[in-house]
């Protein structure tokens, strides 16, 4: 079978339809249609399929390990709520970028998340989850620990305070409106304007002058 050659206009008319292709992508160029391009974007892309298959199956397993390796843990507290926190943060992490795959949340340009951004949500879903857990919900884990193990006959009261961990790995952008506020809060306290960290300068009243 011959393989027969395109015409020039055959081309023109291609590289046409690629330009508007681009213009419709988001951040698309010639280059992306070339055979060797395409061949590295699918080797990307399963590579990003394999980090979120071992690391939402390792997540998993960890917190399933936790549950039943609960009583032999009573005895460290904080190493049980510390793992259990970024298994829980990491499978949010996971699970947001599930959700960007599968295009289940409405976007306004559809994306392929890449390697490096799957590590970094999956890393910062652990580092935020850990913080945020050991700072903030510290009772309510030894808590539901306690519940666990038989030891606690009731489950924590703000039971739903446990979903900090899989929320603080499923939305980053949660996390860092929480940081902004308490960063603002800081800087309102110490007495900075927000404008390149200066202080703010109070001036000294005079003697009967108005306020």
């Amino acid at each position: 079978m011959t393989r027969q050659r395109a015409s020039a206009a055959d081309r023109a008319a291609l590289d046409d339809w690629i330009k508007q292709l681009a213009q419709i992508g988001d951040g698309l160029t010639l280059d992306d249609f070339r055979l060797h391009n395409i061949h590295s974007t699918e080797q990307a892309e399963r590579r990003v399929r394999r980090i979120l298959y071992y690391s939402g199956g390792i997540f998993m397993l960890t917190l399933l390990a936790e549950l039943i390796d609960a009583p032999k843990l009573i005895g460290v507290p904080m190493l049980w709520c510390g793992t259990w926190a970024m298994a829980l943060g990491g499978l949010g992490a996971v699970a947001s970028v599930f959700v960007t795959v599968l295009k289940l949340a409405p976007q306004d340009v559809p994306q392929k998340p890449e390697q490096l951004e799957v590590v970094g949500r999956i890393f910062l879903g652990c580092l935020f989850s850990l913080i945020f857990a050991l700072v903030v919900i510290p009772s309510e884990l030894k808590g539901f620990l306690s519940f666990i193990v038989n030891e606690a006959k009731a489950p924590p009261a703000s039971g739903a305070k446990l979903l900090l961990p899989f929320l603080c790995g499923y939305s980053i952008p949660l996390v860092l409106g929480l940081l902004g506020k308490a960063i603002q809060a800081v800087e309102i306290t110490l007495g900075f304007d927000g404008r390149g960290g200066t202080q703010r300068l109070r001036r000294p009243r005079r003697p009967g002058s108005l306020a």
